[in-house]
């Protein structure tokens, strides 16, 4: 990914590789379990700018948002004791909508980031399976079209979260 400033950012299993224009470099930000504002994981699965020029990276063991001035990041993780964590560490998508509102696709269930409380709404689905999120897109008529891993695909209501139409593998 090449950030609006000119970064360009890579996504590897031994980490996430940092390079500024120019620069013959790349610096490495790995996962430290001495680093409460590191990566939470080694594993980066996705990454994604906002439109506020945010990077968030997605691992195999939470959310990251990068904070450039001080070099490190905000780490979100699922707290089974807060059903307004995220719904899953094993991140597997990050979009943003129309509306500027940023959706993470997780292994299980869809998130969508409060930024005034710095938390997440979840939403289930049933069955079960059809929550392992592979990959998800907003469209312009606010609606959330979903990948589901060996299930098929799913468009929501962005506003509601109901499911407004569904294409599976046997229809």
């Amino acid at each position: 990914l090449r950030d609006r400033t000119g970064l360009l950012w890579l996504g590897t299993r031994p980490g996430l590789y940092k390079q500024a224009p120019k620069k013959q470099q790349m610096d490495l930000f790995r996962f430290r379990a001495d680093e409460p504002d590191g990566l939470p994981s080694d594993s980066i699965r996705y990454l994604f700018e906002d439109r506020k020029k945010r990077l968030w990276v997605g691992t195999a063991n939470g959310l990251a948002l990068y904070h450039p001035g001080q070099d490190n990041f905000k780490v979100f993780k699922n707290n089974p004791s807060n059903p307004t964590s995220i719904s899953s560490n094993a991140i597997t998508a990050v979009q943003e909508d129309a509306d500027g509102k940023i959706w993470v696709g997780t292994a299980n269930g869809l998130n969508l980031w409060q930024e005034s409380s710095s938390s997440f709404k979840r939403f289930f689905y049933s069955p079960k399976e059809v929550n392992r999120i592979a990959f998800l897109f907003p469209d312009k008529q606010q609606r959330l079209w979903l990948s589901i891993y060996d299930k098929g695909v799913f468009v929501l209501d962005k506003n509601t979260g109901k499911v407004l139409k569904s294409f599976l593998p046997d229809d």
